[in-house]
C-alpha cells in the first residue's frame, strides 16, 4: 500500500485525525493488529458518519477498514 517513507511523509504534513488513520493503515498492512482507537479519530469516525453514511463507507473502504465498522460506532 504505501512504503513506510511516504508514510512518515505524509504523517509529518498532517496532524490529529489524518496523521491517526495513515498511521493505522501502515500499521495494519505491516500485519499489526490495533484495538482501541485514539480519540481524535472516533470523533472524526462518528463526526463523517453523522454528516453522510455513504462518505463514511467511502473512507472507510478507501483506506481498508481502517476506521471503525458502523456497529461499533452505534456503540459509542
Amino acid at each position: 500500500m504505501l512504503t513506510e517513507q511516504a508514510a512518515e511523509n505524509i504523517s509529518a504534513s498532517f496532524a490529529g485525525p489524518a496523521a491517526e488513520l495513515v498511521q493505522r493503515c501502515v500499521d495494519k498492512s505491516l500485519g499489526g493488529c490495533i484495538a482501541t482507537y485514539p480519540p481524535e479519530l472516533k470523533a472524526f469516525a462518528l463526526t463523517l458518519q453523522f454528516y453522510s453514511r455513504r462518505a463514511y463507507e467511502y473512507v472507510r473502504e478507501t483506506f481498508h477498514n481502517c476506521l471503525p465498522h458502523q456497529k461499533t460506532l452505534s456503540a459509542w
